[in-house]
């Protein structure tokens, strides 16, 4: 396999692709030639992330490494928009449906390719040129290595099939699977080096996100919450793209609103997180 011309490593903020970050500023991963920082903002990520990214922009503008927040489309005001806008198909995230016979489903995961994959992709294309030389028309691409920060014990989220729907020109890489770091040596690490460990990388809205999560929010930051609420209440009725049943942000198929209420407890939750497997998520 050729050298790559570029090597982009997808960042969120979280503690794995921030790990690798670390490891690179360090000089605990070989820094590769034309590296550059990416990540995406779907308009409703935690906002201690925000506060954690910039903080990660400013240390890797120190030492030239180019720090890119993709431009795509905003899915916090997507969301909201959806009972005004007539829309036939929207690109979604998997929320929770109660279907009318009783039962709860999952809508499919559309929202990871149209607002992080695509606009990730196109800042890779654009930094190909401006770094690069690459003209922008043209269709023979030299290799681009993607750096994703999946661990050695989540083998599992990488797709083979997800993989080769993407351009042929992009070489995916997992760095910490490369060394066999797992999750418990990645916090290993954050505490070897006393580096602070970065929050959880989520969307305030996600529907992988357990009642712990939202009562911290509640109490701890406002701002998000209202934000979880209004998209909550948004996708209640989706019949407008199709579904039929009534479509919640929580597991708990309770509307956000009338949790504080309910001290955040719910017979039929047990606090857990859902795990979010979306297989080459790039973030």
């Amino acid at each position: 396999m050729s050298e790559p011309i570029l090597t982009s490593l997808s960042y969120s903020g979280g503690e794995q692709s921030h790990g690798i970050l670390e490891m690179v500023l360090r000089g605990h991963i070989e820094r590769p030639k034309n590296f550059v920082v990416i990540g995406a903002d779907p308009g409703m990520e935690d906002e201690r992330s925000k506060e954690f990214v910039e903080s990660a922009r400013v240390r890797c503008a120190a030492v030239d490494i180019p720090f890119v927040t993709a431009k795509g489309g905003n899915l916090y005001e997507d969301l909201i928009m959806i009972p005004y806008m007539g829309w036939t198909r929207f690109d979604n995230p998997p929320y929770w449906v109660k279907k009318p016979n009783g039962k709860i489903g999952r809508l499919k995961q559309k929202c990871t390719g149209a607002y992080k994959i695509a606009p990730l992709n196109r800042a890779r294309r654009l930094l190909m040129n401006q770094i690069c030389g690459v003209s922008l028309v043209s269709k023979r691409l030299p290799q681009v290595d993607v750096w994703i920060g999946f661990s050695a014990d989540e083998l599992g989220r990488i797709s083979e099939k997800k993989t080769s729907k993407g351009p042929k020109y992009l070489n995916l890489r997992y760095p910490l699977i490369e060394q066999g770091i797992t999750k418990a040596k990645m916090i290993g690490y954050y505490l070897a080096h006393n580096i602070p460990r970065p929050p959880r990388s989520v969307c305030c809205a996600c529907f992988s996100n357990g009642l712990a999560y939202y009562q911290d929010m509640y109490t701890n930051r406002p701002n998000d919450w209202d934000k979880a609420v209004l998209v909550d209440e948004s996708v209640r009725d989706l019949r407008c793209i199709g579904i039929k049943g009534q479509v919640f942000v929580s597991s708990t198929c309770i509307p956000l609103k009338d949790l504080p209420a309910m001290n955040f407890r719910q017979n039929a939750e047990d606090y857990r997180e859902h795990r979010c497997n979306s297989g080459v998520c790039f973030i």
